[in-house]
């Protein structure tokens, strides 16, 4: 596969693009010569158009750009989106300070305060210089969730696309969720319930009071978290909880009846699939959750995700990791294995968690108007042995490097004499291996 510059030719107008033409005075790439997913089907033999930061064709392009990227015959498919991870709020999970993510310090004294934290705002701690951020990069990732965690309510996560350098320029959505957990894990589950229902609750009671002088406390919710949930309890904001058990399913969908609900986990989804498709709630979940690992999950199977998706339920796939959040690709190929088929295996990782938390702007297809978040692939991006070949994000191509590229390249070849392996081990009968002496010399003391 090859990028070519086309120094002689001039940018040239397009025709027939309507209100999603871009200017052609803006960069143009054109990526030629593939099968395209557009976030809904395949298209066999197929180009994408990229003027500027945005999509203006995909098909039969006609015209000819400053750059163009030769697909070769592999497969373009929109930026994969990751819907569940921590990617800029962590960076060694072992070095506490460089996590940032469990805000378990109360907002004020009361206990009840330590549980609810919805003003929370994680893209304060976001970090668009983490060295994740590349290696995810290189999994053909351009967009992903960040969560916080801890409490019952643990604050506001964000979307971002994966460019490195100023968190402006990384943050798409900065209040792009409401997270939540109520498997009880400080507290019982019905505790966790009870303080997740009261809140909103009191969200709602609030805005009544401010809207038309409604009931006054005394209020257990803080005012800057119930101005927090206020987006929630008014459907601005989608509200996503933590949840494997189905019979907690059940209580949250009648806890959170008409929000904009998410579940993360659902390891026991499928079993309360055709209400979750009934109630329009979408659903993360990781297809290598295969098995009983808790009493929160004893019906975990391998085809969760294929049983939710055939019921109608829209699937999001994570990976849920941010240092190995690249291998988005291979838990979708997991789901295909299972069951699932392979466009909404494909959707799963790109158009449906980009319209759940993306915001305004389009991203996770590839349609005129959609901003260019683009992979292109050496064949089937869900095989293993498939190779990322370029990744553009607005538009912009971006080199497949990372600190763990780097360091390969810095050690796979080492001076003369710079490794000196140590002596043979010996052997016992029986075949056990011996350490080798130690030398002798000074006791170190």
């Amino acid at each position: 596969m090859r990028t070519r510059t086309l120094q002689a030719w001039l940018l040239l107008g397009l025709t027939g693009l309507g209100h999603h033409a871009a200017s052609a005075t803006e960069p143009c790439v054109h990526i030629h010569g593939g099968t395209v997913f557009d976030g809904e089907r395949l298209i066999e033999d197929a180009d994408v158009l990229i003027r500027g930061r945005v999509i203006v064709e995909v098909g039969a392009v006609k015209g000819s750009c400053a750059t163009v990227i030769d697909a070769d015959g592999g497969v373009i498919t929109p930026g994969l989106v990751e819907g569940w991870t921590k990617l800029g709020l962590v960076e060694i999970g072992a070095v506490k300070k460089s996590v940032d993510t469990d805000h378990s310090a109360p907002l004020v004294g009361a206990s009840y305060a330590k549980e609810v934290r919805a003003s929370v705002d994680a893209a304060l701690a976001f970090n668009a210089r983490s060295t994740l951020l590349p290696i995810a990069r290189t999994g053909g990732i351009t967009s992903a969730v960040a969560a916080p965690s801890g409490g019952t309510i643990s604050g506001t996560g964000l979307f971002a696309d994966l460019v490195t350098g100023p968190r402006s320029d990384a943050l798409v959505a900065e209040r792009a969720l409401m997270v939540a957990d109520v498997r009880g894990r400080e507290a019982s589950r019905a505790t966790a319930f009870h303080t997740l229902k009261v809140a909103l609750e009191e969200a709602r009671l609030r805005a009544k009071r401010a809207a038309a002088d409604g009931p006054r406390g005394p209020w257990l919710t803080s005012a800057v978290d119930a101005n927090a949930l206020a987006d929630v309890t008014s459907g601005r904001m989608p509200l996503v909880v933590r949840v494997d058990r189905a019979a907690d399913i059940e209580a949250l969908l009648s806890v959170a009846k008409g929000l904009r609900l998410v579940i993360v986990g659902a390891a026991e989804g499928w079993l309360v699939r055709e209400q979750l498709a009934a109630a329009d709630v979408a659903v993360i979940v990781n297809p290598l959750t295969n098995a009983p690992s808790s009493f929160d999950s004893l019906h975990a199977r391998a085809d969760n995700a294929a049983l939710l998706a055939s019921a109608g339920v829209r699937v999001i796939l994570t990976t849920g990791s941010s240092h190995s959040a690249r291998k988005l690709r291979q838990v979708a190929g997991n789901a295909v294995r299972a069951g699932m088929s392979y466009p909404a295996a494909l959707r799963a990782i790109t158009a449906t968690p980009a319209e759940v938390f993306g915001g305004k702007e389009r991203r996770g297809v590839l349609k005129a108007g959609a901003v260019a978040n683009v992979a292109v692939w050496s064949a089937d991006p869900l095989e293993m042995s498939t190779t990322l070949q370029h990744v553009l994000i607005g538009g912009k191509s971006l080199p497949l490097v990372s600190r763990q590229t780097e360091l390969l390249k810095r050690y796979r070849r080492l001076p003369a004499g710079a490794f000196v392996p140590p002596p043979a081990a010996t052997m016992h009968e029986g075949g056990d291996k011996e350490a080798p002496a130690a030398p002798e010399g000074p006791d170190p003391g």
